[in-house]
């Protein structure tokens, strides 16, 4: 069989695979450069799904024509005798380009660094943990006081770039090479190279928005912290104070602040002074937010306008007293929460700037627009003034969003820094935030900021100054002139709030009638606006919400036991007026008003008393009624204590009123009955008187009739 094949094997394919042969074992005893003797090499020919990754501790933002790159990698894996290879890819032409690379697609090679031993420089108390550092010399290898291992990279952009960490090659006793190395662990990152004049080039302006929100969670109707998400808090707001002087834009979640100043534990109030400080700075923006995270088209849908105003009102106030900050009203972030239709009312509330995701926006022209815009917009459909949006890059956001911390800075600055050499020569900008729902990483924010601040391509900002330093993109292109480019917000889906409306309306009354009861402004009745404030958390369940709600009715109830009135009193009178005094018990630890109404059918009240608002002090309270009685004998009365707007009622009683005297119209009335009785004997007398003389007159003149 071996035969047979060697015969089909044309000579001329045979010569050419024996020369090869010999080519690859002189360069194997040679040690010729760019062969599989080195680390870098053997990491090409390697699989490199079986390469464990390795962690990336620090990185040097950028570096010039002439300077080091450094870079401190880590892992957790033993590896002793192990060699490090560096390899550096060609230039990035394009953001697709940059976005292969992060799947493994690195292209050409454009220099190759001998491999060297790996050399730990710290375990870090962890004996299977080493750290090492990685330095690249950028130079002229020509110039006799560069390193001859310097790297020279003559044009600006963006490199891919490799280090391997790869078992050393074994040789036999005559140094010929028997096993090749094998990359045990890679990590890809990219060599950003900045141009050598930049006196002429704009930096690309990026405004890095912040979000602090903790998720709902709920234990009963309480509100509790979720430590992963308070140590998130934590270190946002320390990487902020940190660094005042770095411009950045900050949308604090209110409820999430009140949280933190009404605890009033040491963890919780260092956090909110580490937000204080953060915001006081001039080189930050605060953007106002409703109290709560909430679904805004859900709202605008169930027709609760009125409330939606009142959380931003309530959760602006809050910024201001805890973080004595200025929220600002003009600028909004889109977050897929708000239709189209409720940009007329965002226009009516001040609001004319909107940060949104591109992935909410009409898609662009891609002939027209090959690059990515990062320019203002319109936004069409305006009626009542112009509103101006900016898109959330998508692919950037993305990045941020990752799990290693330092990485995901790191390749989000490579991703800036691919879109600044896009357009140099012009001034563009865009903003930097994980995608939707997602928060920064503590350590990629002070990463980012700081080498945004030090790159010398970037110019960090707020995204107030973002709109006013970048020109609006132009309908011919990346031109200043032409008509201005409109884009027009794709249509959200509507959520259904279900019974969410009608029951937090129920809520309301209940508490408006509570409030009117024991006074705005006191704690009480704030603790129970919270709490249908937070109802209102997107992250809630439908259970959830109808339940917190359902707590503050119950609550009210609970508190508004404790107004007492006697179920049943009698009370004499020993004229037909008087004074009935109901005894009405407050055994709450705080002062309410009330209102106190009587009604009867044989009583009568001074104008103003059968309905009038009282305050109820501690302890038993006694009120005098004005009555009069207009009979003797029995009369009923009831008594009803309720809230001033009479939504919640407190009681009731019911008084028998004994009246002993006759009244003055009883008086009248005698005095008229005896009046008509007088009169009718006085007439009855004197008609028998007549009657009998006729009778004797007749008898007289005539006695016949008499023996009748």
């Amino acid at each position: 069989m071996s035969g047979h094949l060697r015969a089909q094997v044309p000579l001329g394919a045979l010569a050419l695979l024996v020369v090869l042969t010999l080519v690859q074992v002189l360069a194997h005893a040679l040690g010729a450069p760019g062969t599989p003797t080195t680390a870098t090499a053997a990491a090409q020919e390697a699989d490199p799904p079986r390469a464990a990754e390795l962690e990336l501790v620090e990185q040097s933002s950028w570096v010039g024509a002439t300077g080091t790159f450094e870079l401190v990698l880590a892992t957790d894996a033993p590896v002793r005798g192990s060699t490090v290879g560096v390899t550096i890819h060609d230039r990035l032409a394009s953001r697709l380009e940059f976005e292969a690379t992060l799947a493994g697609e690195l292209g050409e090679v454009n220099t190759t660094l001998p491999a060297e031993p790996l050399v730990a420089i710290t375990d870090g108390g962890d004996a299977d943990r080493t750290e090492f550092r990685v330095v690249i010399t950028l130079g002229n290898a020509e110039d006799p006081e560069v390193d001859d291992r310097a790297v020279s990279l003559s044009e600006a952009g963006v490199y891919p770039l490799v280090v391997d960490v790869a078992t050393a090659a074994e040789t036999d006793d005559g140094g010929t090479v028997v096993a090749d190395p094998v990359v045990t662990h890679r990590l890809v990152t990219h060599l950003v190279r900045v141009p050598d004049d930049l006196s002429e080039t704009p930096p690309l302006a990026v405004a890095t928005l912040v979000d602090i929100h903790e998720p709902l969670v709920l234990d009963q109707d309480q509100v509790q912290a979720d430590p992963t998400a308070r140590a998130v808090t934590a270190g946002l707001a320390n990487a902020l104070q940190a660094l005042p002087q770095i411009p950045a834009t900050i949308r604090p979640t209110p409820a999430v602040v009140d949280q933190l100043v009404g605890q009033g534990e040491p963890d919780a109030t260092r956090i909110a002074e580490d937000l204080r400080l953060a915001v006081r700075s001039p080189n930050r923006q605060v953007l106002a937010t409703p109290y709560a995270r909430l679904d805004m088209t859900a709202w605008l849908a169930a027709g609760l306008e009125a409330q939606l105003n009142d959380h931003i009102v309530t959760g602006k106030d809050a910024l201001v007293t805890h973080l004595e900050a200025r929220p600002d009203n003009r600028t909004v972030v889109h977050d897929g929460r708000i239709p189209r239709s409720m940009l007329d009312e965002l226009r009516g509330l001040g609001v004319d700037q909107l940060i949104v995701d591109e992935a909410d926006l009409s898609s662009l022209d891609t002939e027209r627009y090959p690059i990515e815009l990062l320019r203002p917009f319109e936004l069409a459909d305006s009626a009542r003034g112009v509103t101006v949006g900016f898109a959330v890059e998508e692919g950037l956001a993305d990045r941020l969003g990752q799990d290693d911390p330092v990485l995901a800075a790191h390749q989000a600055l490579a991703d800036l820094a691919v879109l600044f050499f896009d357009l140099p020569s012009q001034q563009r900008g865009l903003v930097a935030k994980p995608p939707t729902d997602e928060l920064f990483d503590p350590t990629t924010l002070r990463l980012l900021l700081i080498h945004l601040r030090d790159n010398p391509i970037f110019e960090p900002t707020t995204v107030d100054a973002l709109f006013q330093r970048v020109p609006l993109a132009r309908q011919s292109s990346f031109e200043l002139s032409g008509e201005v480019l409109q884009r027009q917000l794709v249509t959200t889906s509507r959520s259904n709030l279900g019974t969410y409306p009608a029951d937090l309306a129920a809520a309301r009354v209940q508490l408006d009638a509570y409030t009117a009861m024991v006074g705005a402004g006191g704690p009480r009745p704030a603790a129970f606006e919270r709490r249908l404030l937070l109802s209102s958390g997107e992250e809630l369940t439908d259970d959830s919400r109808g339940a917190l709600l359902a707590s503050v009715t119950t609550d009210i109830r609970t508190q508004t036991r404790g107004i007492d009135l006697p179920e049943r009193q009698s009370v004499t009178l020993t004229s037909s007026e008087g004074k009935v005094p109901v005894n009405i018990r407050n055994t709450l630890d705080f002062p309410v008003r009330v209102l106190l109404t009587v009604e009867s059918d044989k009583l009568d009240f001074p104008e103003g008393t059968a309905s009038q608002v009282i305050q109820l002090d501690q302890g038993t309270n006694r009120i005098d009624l004005d009555v009069e009685a207009r009979t003797t004998g029995d009369s009923q009365m009831l008594v009803r204590v309720s809230s001033p707007d009479g939504v919640i009622d407190l009681g009731e009683g019911r008084y028998t009123i004994r009246s002993t005297s006759v009244s003055g119209v009883g008086i009248a009335i005698s005095i008229g009955a005896g009046l008509v009785l007088a009169i009718w004997w006085l007439r009855h007398h004197r008609s028998r008187r007549r009657d009998k003389r006729l009778v004797d007159r007749a008898t007289h003149d005539y006695p016949a009739l008499a023996e009748v």
